[in-house]
This record gives C-alpha cells, structure tokens and sequence, in this order.
C-alpha cells in the first residue's frame, strides 16, 4: 500500500476518531465508505487484511463478546509524525 493511501485513510479516519482512541471496525469500514474509500478501492478484499497491511496507522485488537459467542474487532488509530 502507497503511503499516499495510507495517508487518506488516516486523514478520513482521524476526523472521526483521535490517536489512540478506539473504534469498532465496523464503524471504521462506515467511516471510510463515507469518505470515499473501500478496501477494494485500494486492492484488498477485506477491510480487516486492509488494516493489517497499516500498523504505522492503525493497531487492531479484538474483544470478547460478553456473551462469548464471538470477537468484535476494534482499531486504534496510530499518533502519526509530523512532516517538516
């Protein structure tokens, strides 16, 4: 992935969510079909292996569900470095 691609999904992402909080990523996948990007757009056949291909942007982990009968992945949104 280009770190032009990169850079949009943070961009897309971090109007919604700041560094270091944590989002469902269903609601990620919401996030950046609103923006304009799927991960099919940028080659990727699925948004979990999309992200994974992203640690710089995005750290994932998943949860429980209380009832155990499933895991419910979430993103966390990398602080980014600023360009001088």
């Amino acid at each position: 992935m280009t770190d032009e691609a990169k850079n949009q999904v943070y961009q897309i992402l971090v109007e919604e969510c700041p560094p270091g909080g944590s989002i469902p990523m269903t609601r990620v996948g919401e996030i950046l079909r609103e923006g304009g990007v799927t991960p099919q757009s940028l080659g990727y056949g699925k948004l979990k292996k999309m992200l994974e291909d992203m640690p710089d942007v995005v750290k994932l982990s998943s949860k429980t569900t209380e009832s155990g009968l499933g895991q419910v992945w979430y993103a966390t949104l990398q602080p980014r470095k600023s360009k001088k």
